[in-house]
């Protein structure tokens, strides 16, 4: 403990002091967090290679060390202070004052006394529950490590100069700069965990990473709950006749009156963050938008329409064909069916029946960016089968998704309808956020609303799922486009249509043949990355790198057509996987 020894004057006058109460103890403060936050980053760097190097590069998981790389820190710390937004500067600076006001000496009583424990063990839980809320064993490391602290730290006396005022129901407190460093640990440790996880995301999954950080919050917690409890039972061992509040026989009502608190502030957090926890949204991405503008839309299909379960009418296009299969085209995230239509096109040149759907919630169909429930996709998928195979009795179904169409492929072959189609091909797949594949804010084409996004989640971990009709995510869509495009998802769209979490781990479970295609220069997503993840749980699936083709150049260059074709035509040899 770092508290003060009461000066002579002090106890004659019965007002507690400390004795060095100088900026040399708030310097001591912030340069102690700043060796938290210092320790934490090198450690992330050594063992996981998590440090962000440059902007929009995110080493992999397994990347080494490399002195060499240290060069070109303080522009490193320029760029990360340069996108620290204002709000949190703000936050800097009270909670430094209110480090800099436990230095000084002072009288409270018990209900003041807790404002700031309770503060700092909500910072403290918000960090556990904002970077791993994927993982639950978090806040038990979070919870072991703040018991254990709290019960080391209550087997000491009270610090030397603590009183207790039975006649006022006050506590003489000595300063110490022991909060300051707590405050400033809790506040770095939550800076730079948050910046290591927005250039590395998969590491919010990893316990060898979630563990250590969750067990740091839950000893800075442990010694604020165990100052505090200490106060309380320096109160209630009190043998004055006229004890304050805080006596044993109160005891109840005092915790009663925490967890009133503490609910209150939990509530007031989630509708902030559901609230305020949005972005601006990105600016167009040239990349996206050019490719569909160099198309000719002049022999575009016209919509037809057939009826889901629910009795809405959704849409599709056809492109007739002569083969024996049938090919449905699943396009990407904010997009409809006529940005497949360079695909769809070459496919049925070479005889292939083909399908292109609007998905629910895309170009005219339902509300923009939105479904009913999570997993709507999946009924209407099945709902328009239901309508293919009457008119193709004796074909075979193929499925065909882009982007997050791709995504949205695996998650149907993983599934329970996945039996409905012979075969799967998935084109430049934008896997769930965390994974190794997907470039940050999948190279500039996305903007989550993070705060929006962690409330939602921990509301639908409870049964509550009010808010999942909100947007949380959003698209770089071309605001002039000539098709209705989707600029933002809601939580219930994007938890559908993307893949599950594990999907590469499943990917045993797959039956059916499937191929995988990406273009080599895709600016959304690390191509290189797909084959050594993939083969490494599926060695007999094809993943195809096809040379100088981007994102969207995987539906609109002649290179990536002429490979899907070939995807898409693969030997029967291929038709079962034991």
């Amino acid at each position: 403990m770092i508290f003060a020894k009461p000066t002579p004057e002090a106890k004659a006058t019965g007002e507690p002091r400390s004795e060095i109460p100088h900026v040399a103890k708030l310097i001591a403060g912030i340069i102690a967090g700043l060796v938290a936050m210092g320790l934490i980053g090198l450690t992330a760097r050594i063992v996981f290679g998590a440090a962000p190097r440059s902007a929009g590069v995110v080493p992999s998981v397994s990347a080494p060390l490399r002195l060499a790389e240290f060069s070109d820190f303080p522009a490193l710390l320029v760029q990360v202070f340069a996108h620290t937004p204002p709000w949190l500067y703000i936050l800097f600076l009270a909670l430094v004052a209110i480090g800099v006001f436990q230095i000084a000496a002072r009288r409270v009583g018990f209900k003041r006394a807790l404002l700031v424990p309770l503060a700092m063990v909500g910072l403290s839980i918000s960090g556990v529950a904002s970077g791993f809320f994927a993982l639950p064993v978090a806040l038990l490391a979070w919870g072991l490590a703040a018991a254990a602290a709290a019960v080391l730290l209550l087997a000491k006396a009270p610090p030397v100069g603590t009183e207790y005022e039975a006649a006022t129901g006050r506590f003489a407190i000595p300063g110490s700069t022991l909060p300051l460093v707590l405050i400033m640990g809790i506040f770095f440790t939550k800076y730079t965990v948050g910046v290591t996880l927005l250039h590395a995301p998969q590491l919010a999954h990893q316990m060898s990473f979630a563990l250590p950080v969750s067990a740091l919050y839950g000893i800075f917690s442990g010694v604020f709950a165990g100052r505090a409890t200490s106060l309380w039972r320096l109160a209630a061992h009190s043998a004055q006749p006229r004890s304050g509040p805080p006596a044993a026989h109160n005891f109840g009502k005092w915790i009663a009156g925490i967890a009133c608190g503490v609910a209150v502030v939990a509530v007031l957090g989630l509708a902030g963050l559901i609230v305020f926890g949005t972005a601006s949204p990105p600016a167009e991405l040239a990349s996206v938008s050019d490719p569909m503008r160099r198309i000719d839309f002049s022999d575009l299909p016209p919509l037809q329409h057939f009826e889901a379960r629910d009795g809405q009418a959704l849409s599709y296009r056809l492109y007739p064909g002569t083969g024996p299969d049938v090919v449905v085209l699943i396009h990407g995230s904010s997009g409809e069916s006529s940005g497949m239509h360079a695909l769809a096109k070459t496919l049925s040149a070479i005889g292939e029946t083909v399908y292109a759907p609007d998905l629910r919630g895309h170009g005219h169909d339902g509300n923009p960016g939105d479904i009913g429930y999570i997993g709507q996709l999946d009924d209407d998928l099945v709902d328009l089968v239901g309508v293919i195979r009457p008119l193709h009795p004796h074909a075979g179904v193929i499925l065909v998704g882009h982007s997050s169409g791709g995504a949205y492929v695996l998650r149907i072959a993983e599934g329970p309808n996945a039996h409905w189609f012979k075969r799967f091909v998935v084109l430049s797949p934008a896997m769930p956020h965390g994974g190794e594949t997907l470039r940050p804010y999948a190279g500039g084409w996305v903007t989550p609303f993070v705060g929006r996004i962690i409330a939602i989640k921990f509301l639908n971990r409870l049964g509550i799922r009010w808010f999942n009709g909100l947007p949380i995510i959003a698209f770089a869509v071309d605001p002039h486009a000539s098709v209705p495009l989707d600029a933002t998802y809601s939580y219930r769209m994007q938890q559908t249509f993307t893949a599950p979490q594990d999907a590469i781990a499943r990917l045993s479970s797959i039956r059916q043949p499937l191929a995988v295609l990406v273009g080599s220069e895709d600016e959304l997503l690390y191509a290189d990355r797909f084959a050594p993840l993939i083969k490494r749980e599926r060695p007999d699936v094809p993943v195809t790198l096809v040379p100088g083709v981007d994102h969207m150049g995987m539906v609109t260059d002649l290179r990536a057509l002429t490979a899907i074709a070939t995807a898409i035509r693969w030997p029967a040899r291929g038709d079962a996987h034991e």
